[in-house]
């Protein structure tokens, strides 16, 4: 045999046993590759949204990416522990369904209403097989107003009664036959402070 085709023959024959090789190990490895969405959230300050005055707001931003090969479905976001009424949601501007390599932001407002630092605890839910419920952690300091802020003030009336916000006034319906209605008595709050009041409930 010509010695020239021999060695043709012979490095024809490796490299398409290179190539079967290299292509059966990319099929086993295509077979066991699992396509996942993977989340990654961007915190800024590693958690701390930093200090402000009280009854002075602090926002800061936050980025969720999609780092993974599929789809990111964002279930929910909501804050589940701590000082809840330190601090508001804004998902606003969230996108709700990121193709991989996509990203959105939501904000975070720190709105102190005490001295203090104020923790809460965020959860954020998601398709992500491995982080279904992400939980993160954000702090903040709030310090004394220096622009003489004393916060909201309730007053509660009733024509020409007032109560004050401790909510020690009596109100009499009179006598009222069972399983009847007495007249209605119409209240009014008014907020007499300098700082947005916020009512949580009546009872």
């Amino acid at each position: 045999m010509n010695v020239k085709l021999f060695i043709f023959l012979l490095i024809t024959g490796f490299l398409v046993f290179l190539t079967s090789c290299m292509s059966r190990e990319n099929l086993f490895d295509l077979a066991n590759d699992t396509l996942d969405p993977d989340i990654k959230l961007s915190v800024p300050g590693g958690g701390f949204i930093g200090e402000t005055e009280v009854f002075v707001p602090r926002k800061e931003t936050f980025t969720i990416n999609n780092i993974g090969d599929k789809d990111l479905q964002i279930n929910g976001l909501a804050i589940i522990h701590g000082d809840i009424t330190q601090f508001d949601l804004d998902v606003s501007t969230i996108v709700s369904l990121l193709e991989p390599g996509d990203s959105t932001s939501f904000d975070i407002i720190f709105k102190p209403t005490k001295v203090k630092t104020s923790n809460v605890t965020i959860a954020l839910i998601s398709n992500d097989p491995d982080q279904e419920n992400y939980e993160f952690t954000i702090h903040g300091i709030a310090n004394v107003s220096t622009k003489g802020i004393t916060g909201p003030e309730a007053r509660i009336s009733l024509e020409s009664v007032q109560y004050p916000a401790e909510g020690t006034g009596i109100l009499s319906f009179g006598s009222v036959e069972v399983d009847r209605l007495s007249l209605p008595a119409r209240f009014t709050i008014e907020n007499i402070g300098d700082y947005d009041l916020m009512l949580y409930d009546l009872y």
